[in-house]
């Protein structure tokens, strides 16, 4: 079985609700994503992205004190 394009890629889920989290990673994984990197609020997001290279970010627009776009 070939491997997905996408699982070249490292994923970042923000979102401050845990089971949207999960939903989002589910699919992801059924997308063939392998590389994927959660955070429930805008500093642990801005955590991982000093520790590990991601290509694409998923965010919740509304996360509390920080917005997605923030």
């Amino acid at each position: 079985m070939a491997l997905s394009p996408l699982s070249k890629l490292a994923f970042l889920v923000v979102d401050d609700n845990a089971n949207m989290v999960q939903i989002v990673k589910t699919v992801l994984k059924s997308f063939g994503v392998v590389h994927i990197y959660d955070a429930h609020n805008v500093a642990e997001g801005l955590g991982v992205l000093k520790q590990f290279a991601i290509d694409i970010v998923m965010l919740d627009y509304n996360l509390g004190f920080m917005d997605g776009i923030d």
